[in-house]
């Protein structure tokens, strides 16, 4: 959800710059409706970016849940596991068992034994890197084809 405002500006943005562009002003000129214009010049102009937009903001995204993470806000909630509410060794852990919940509540025990972190981070920077390279490559292809 904390990419859905910034991807709906963009959309509405891309959208009223292909209404800008000739062959628009040409389909309204010539008497076709919203529907058809819609149709038959938005969307097939619209697809490709939105596919792009998409993988930028998903990546955006798990970047920012992993920072959050790191401050023990996790996606299904935190349970603290030992010490008690008011003591300041309490150890957080994720409800949902997500990776970057997983992360973020052994992040102190980074340097101290890091193998307990080890894939988890793998993991969620092995998602990160592959949809990254993913939207780098339908970039380049949406691009030779126009």
């Amino acid at each position: 959800m904390a990419g859905v405002p910034v991807l709906a500006k963009m959309i509405g943005e891309t959208v009223r710059h292909i209404h800008c562009l000739d062959f628009m002003v040409s389909a309204r000129v010539l008497g076709g409706s919203s529907f058809h214009r819609a149709r038959r010049h938005v969307f097939p102009h619209l697809f490709p970016r939105l596919i792009i937009m998409t993988g930028r903001q998903l990546v955006q995204v798990l970047t920012l849940l992993l920072h959050l993470a790191v401050f023990h806000i996790f996606i299904g909630g935190a349970v603290i596991t030992s010490g008690q509410e008011h003591d300041e060794y309490n150890v957080y852990s994720t409800f949902t068992y997500e990776w970057s919940g997983l992360i973020g509540s052994r992040y102190g025990e980074l340097l101290l034994e890091p193998y307990i972190v080890f894939f988890p981070v793998m993991t969620y920077s092995l998602l990160i890197l592959l949809v990254n390279m993913t939207v780098n490559h339908l970039e380049t292809s949406f691009q030779k084809a126009e």
